[in-house]
């Protein structure tokens, strides 16, 4: 697994968070962190189109997919209450597979819709 910082960059629009974490572009399951809590896993084939240009870039025009919004108030809301947020992601070509294992495994409650 490898860890990874949350580079902030400003905001993308007056309302989301703009920010940008320098991974390569391979097939990942990845995880958003709180205070070393796993509160969000997801998988992706190309992990750096989906972190930045997905969480990390909402769109202004309301194209943005509901769970990059979802996610990103949650990162500006726990990042906004001092808390540590970090990504750690791990390349693998089973992204789905170990995606479902690892919700299994920590429950994250980002993962879970309110």
């Amino acid at each position: 697994m490898q860890q990874k910082e949350i580079q902030i960059i400003g905001r993308s629009t007056a309302d989301y968070l703009k920010f940008k974490v320098e991974v390569s572009n391979e097939a990942a399951v990845y995880f958003f962190k709180v205070n070393d809590e796993v509160v969000y896993v997801g998988e992706s084939v190309r992990l750096r189109k989906r972190i930045n240009d997905g969480y990390g870039n909402i769109s202004p025009n309301g194209l943005s997919r509901r769970t990059n919004v979802r996610v990103n108030l949650l990162i500006e809301e726990a990042l906004n209450n001092g808390d540590l947020v970090t990504f750690e992601y791990e390349h693998t070509v089973d992204h789905k597979i170990k995606e479902a294992e690892y919700i299994g495994i920590y429950n994250p409650r980002w993962n879970n819709k309110q």
